[in-house]
């Protein structure tokens, strides 16, 4: 029996161990001209699989090595959690190391685009706005960690229209274009985002650094096209998130979300995982099951 006991201890002292430290990166990047519509007209990119995916649980995240996509706040974090950005809320909570960004970061234009690598989620929330509630803590982060101790997981930017106001201009050409774009630049790995060089008054790679702590780690700095976060070495990883615009802030269609995404994310290169959260006034799991499918129908019949 005392031997049980002190099994059970063990066993409850592991499940309560503080998770490893890890590097956290933080990158703030300038955005380059969106695509012209000759590059969507004449792509060569294939279309890649889209997915629904079921909300993060204690037991599976399919945002483990994929790029979450549903920042939209110029100011990181909703202005210190007080703009009222639900959604940037929710994720600064659940990753909670990534608010030390607050202390370095300002607002962001809508030209540029803020990434960070390696966040460890902590805690599991559900819901919007009133209906917003915490499902519990999350002892122990499955996302992998990879080379520089930075774990396989990025959290970026993407500013979209809102068309609260005007809920049918969303349909013009000129807008799906602009958005579709957007979301295309806020998929394009890091190693391709450029730096503006005031000095040499051009577009440069540049450096990054990342932050342990209250510490500055140089051994994780980079230069060039040499990314420490392996990520998107070989092949660029699934974005994870609902369709950037949903939500009675910006007043985007689901389903014309969705397709956008989709056809932003092939031509980057990445599969999408979609996820479909309780948002006010939507049945996003319903709406997107019919765009789930139409995907589905034409990659089975092979469109270009």
């Amino acid at each position: 029996e005392e031997e049980e006991e002190e099994e059970e201890e063990d066993n409850a002292e592991e499940e309560l161990a503080p998770p490893p430290d890890t590097t956290l990166v933080f990158c703030r990047r300038s955005l380059p001209e969106p695509p012209g519509i000759d590059v969507w007209d004449d792509s060569e990119k294939p279309l890649l699989k889209a997915s629904l995916v079921p909300e993060v649980d204690a037991t599976q995240d399919a945002s483990a090595e994929a790029r979450m996509l549903n920042l939209h706040a110029l100011r990181p974090g909703g202005d210190a959690l007080g703009l009222g950005a639900d959604m940037d809320e929710v994720v600064f909570i659940e990753h909670g190391s990534t608010l030390v960004c607050l202390l370095f970061f300002e607002k962001l234009s809508d030209k540029e685009v803020m990434i960070i690598q390696g966040a460890t989620r902590s805690c599991i929330l559900r819901g919007h706005g009133p209906n917003l509630s915490c499902v519990g803590p999350l002892v122990n982060d499955t996302c992998p960690v990879g080379e520089g101790n930075i774990r396989r997981r990025e959290l970026c930017t993407v500013f979209p229209t809102s068309y609260r106001h005007k809920v049918v201009d969303q349909y013009s050409a000129d807008a799906m274009l602009t958005d579709v774009g957007r979301m295309y630049l806020s998929a394009t790995p890091l190693a391709q985002l450029p730096l503006f060089d005031p000095a040499e008054g051009s577009w440069d790679r540049g450096e990054a650094s990342s932050v342990v702590g209250d510490d500055v780690n140089e051994s994780v700095s980079r230069k060039g096209n040499e990314v420490e976060c392996d990520l998107d070495d070989e092949t660029p990883a699934p974005l994870f998130c609902f369709p950037p615009g949903v939500g009675p802030q910006y007043g985007g269609n689901p389903q014309l979300r969705f397709v956008l995404l989709w056809l932003a994310a092939s031509q980057a290169g990445r599969q999408i995982r979609v996820r479909t959260p309780p948002i006010l006034e939507l049945e996003l799991a319903e709406d997107l099951k019919e765009a789930e499918e139409l995907v589905g129908v034409l990659l089975e019949a092979g469109v270009p």
